[in-house]
Parts: C-alpha cells; structure tokens; sequence
C-alpha cells in the first residue's frame, strides 16, 4: 500500500502557522452553513413565509410541533447557587414530608 500525502497550495504554506496568524475569528460562521442559512430563507420567503407556516401548524399540528421541537436547544447551561435559608428550607420540607409517610 502507498501512503497518499496531502498536498498544501504553496499560497497557502506561505500563510499558514505563522506568528500572528490567528486564522478564524471565535465564532465565525462557516461559509457553507451561511449559503445554506440564505438558501433556506428564500425558500421560506418563497413559499409564503411566516402565513404559509401558521398554515402548516394549523394543518398539522403533530408535523408542525415536531419541528417546533428540533429547533429548541438540546441543553441548557445554568449556574444556580443556593444559599443556606434555601436549603435549609428544602430538608426540613423533606423532614416533614418523611414524618408524615411513616
């Protein structure tokens, strides 16, 4: 078996891991998924926009909150503290809560 190098364009080599070569900005959006994005936004506009989605959710619900449902975040980052009242509060509902069972 031969082993197949990957090839950089010598432009490319020319800009590439120097000192002060930061590359991408944090956060930049990738060239495709932007294409895409505007692709899918005529189409939208094309088709009737938001009337054409009221539309849809009133003639499919299921289908509609489906979708809905692919579009929420798929987690949620959340710092929550707690202070000692707080607490306190919770274990003695829990404490009573367990008296009452026994």
């Amino acid at each position: 078996m031969t082993e197949k190098k990957s090839e950089t364009s010598p432009a490319k080599k020319a800009t590439q891991f120097k000192a002060g070569n930061k590359g991408k900005q944090k956060g930049t959006k990738n060239k495709r998924t932007v294409e895409v994005a505007e692709a899918l936004q005529a189409a939208f506009d094309g088709i009737g926009g938001v009337e054409a989605l009221i539309n849809y959710g009133k003639s499919d619900t299921d289908g509609f909150y489906k979708l809905w449902v692919k579009m929420l975040p798929q987690s949620i980052k959340a710092d929550i503290s707690m202070n000692a009242p707080l607490i306190e509060i919770i274990q003695d509902g829990r404490r009573r809560a367990a008296a009452k069972s026994k």
